[in-house]
Formats: structure tokens, sequence, C-alpha cells
């Protein structure tokens, strides 16, 4: 859910002090099984599956899911060259459509493709199959006060240099986008998850006004908001990157 100011503040551009952006993101694999440890994804076909939900707060658009999962292909096919990579449309294609919604259920990733299709994608070669599920993506901004110290050297009245902190706060504007989702490589033969894996990433926007005690006391417009897609391409490359080669 988003949360936006409620009162809107007009900034002059003398006024505006910093603004910044940063991302974090942090990714841990839960499961390795021992097999897909030693032979990895050389020379195997893996073939990029769905993104798929269990909250409806949480599905994800169109354009999330195909941010993600082109991102994972193009990873792949830069990374391990010697993997042959299916996209997921041509794997749509190949076993018709996986069922993506599971609200309020569980075992997804165990759930999202047919014993049928599972046959079909094993027909066309496959191996794996990279499922993705979400598990949270929110966005707020708004505004707010932090504070800033700052050290500067002094003589007192001996002659010895001391330091002197001070505190200023100050006007901050934000945008903060983050999505969490769980990762899963199935191995096509035995419908069993070989590999998961889950994480999260973070993209905010800040932009710091003046001091709240200046004359101006301005507060700087609310950034744009970034986009949930490039959060989940960005968190979508992290994730195949813990994939064992």
């Amino acid at each position: 859910m988003t949360h936006h100011a409620l009162i809107t503040f007009v900034l002059a551009p003398a006024a505006l002090l910093l603004s910044s952006c940063g991302l974090f993101r942090s990714v841990q694999v839960e499961y390795l099984s021992p097999e897909f440890k030693k032979t990895g994804l050389r020379g195997r076909t893996i073939a990029l599956g769905e993104v798929l939900s269990a909250r409806p707060q949480y599905d994800p658009t169109p354009g999330e899911t195909a941010a993600a999962l082109v991102a994972c292909e193009t990873w792949l096919k830069e990374e391990r060259p010697s993997t042959r990579v299916v996209s997921y449309v041509a794997f749509g294609q190949q076993v018709g459509a996986l069922k993506t919604r599971f609200h309020g259920g569980a075992g997804l990733a165990l759930a999202a493709v047919t014993p049928a299709q599972y046959k079909k994608a094993l027909a066309a070669g496959v191996d794996y199959v990279v499922l993705a599920e979400m598990l949270e993506k929110e966005s707020r901004s708004g505004t707010r006060i932090i504070q800033e110290e700052s050290t500067t050297t002094e003589k007192d009245e001996n002659g010895k240099e001391v330091e002197k902190t001070t505190t200023t706060d100050y006007h901050e504007s934000y945008a903060t986008c983050w999505v969490d989702c769980r990762y899963h490589v199935v191995d096509a033969r035995t419908r069993q998850i070989v590999w998961q894996a889950k994480g999260g990433s973070v993209e905010s926007e800040t932009k710091r006004g003046d001091p709240v005690n200046s004359m101006l006391g301005t507060m700087p417009a609310i950034p744009t908001m970034p986009s949930h897609s490039s959060v989940m391409r960005d968190l979508a490359e992290n994730m195949m990157s813990k994939l064992p080669k």
C-alpha cells in the first residue's frame, strides 16, 4: 500500500540541498540438494516458469513478471553459456499456461506445474524449471525529519583543542519500493525442489531540504516512486548468481 504525505509543500530550487538514491539487496540460499550441487547447470537445459503468488495484494503484474523472468533469462545466457535456457514465453508454449495464483494456499512451487506439463517439458529436453514466488511487495512515500551530526575542532579557554559535535535537523522526503521473493529450481524428472533461495531488494529515492530551524525551512517534493519491475529485475539477477555452476 502506498502512503503519501497529506500536506503539499512548495520547494524553491535553491533550497534543495541533496538528492540521493539507494539500492539494497539480500539473498540467502535455503536449500541445495547434494546432486544439484554436484552436477550444477553445465550442459543442462533450464526453463523459466512463472512468478507465483499466494496473496492477492502481492500478485505481480504482467510487467513485473516479465521483468523478473527476462532478467533471469538474460543473466543465465550471459553467465552460464554452457546451459541452454528456455524463456518463460517459449516454456508456456511448450507445456501450456502454468497455475500462478494460489490465494490462501501453500506449496506453490510443487503445484504450479502439473505432472502432464512436466511430461511435456521432459519431451522438450528441459531438465530444470525456475519458479519464483512473490512473498511481499510494498511501496511507501512521505516526509520526515532526519538528524545529521557534524564535528568541529575548537580551542577552549586554555588553548587546548576539543571536539564539538553539533546535531542539525533536516526536512527529508522519500519514496521507497521493495519486494521479497523466494526462488525455486525444480527437477523436471523427479518434480522435486533441488535449489531454493529467499531474498529481498529495496530501492529508495530521497531528497533532503533545508534545516528545520532555517528561515526557509522548506520541505522537498516527494521523489518519483521506483518501480516494482526494476526492483524485481535486480533481485532476479542476484538470485540467479547464487545458482551452482
